[in-house]
């Protein structure tokens, strides 16, 4: 399996709560670029970057939704599109509230 897209739910960005991207590359031999969105639960586009990932590494989003640019969202979605390279890309998607709950979501391919 070497997906293009890889899509995580539950992205959130609230005063009590913050989501984290985990994105690697797992092949070890590729690099792998592409690009990190944000949606809201309507599907609206919300933010938008660039990334690019050298064999075997990895690269750790704290509040990606504020990197992206996103004020506040719940419910919303990150999908990473793979757009050059032919690495294997992976990533988890995990969600830490104030109160210590944390809720993971691994990449799925829509």
């Amino acid at each position: 399996m070497n997906p293009s897209v890889l899509a995580f739910p539950g992205a959130t960005r609230t005063p009590t709560a913050h989501s984290n991207l985990v994105l690697s590359e797992v092949g070890l031999v590729f690099p792998v670029g592409g690009r990190i969105e944000a949606f809201d639960a309507a599907g609206s586009p919300r933010g938008v970057m660039s990334f690019s990932l050298y064999p075997g590494q990895s690269v750790f989003l704290i509040d990606v939704l504020r990197q992206l640019g996103v004020a506040g969202l719940e419910g919303g979605q990150i999908r990473v599109t793979k757009t050059e390279g032919i690495g294997l890309l992976w990533g988890l998607l995990a969600t830490l509230t104030d109160d210590g709950g944390v809720a993971v979501s691994v990449g799925t391919n829509p």
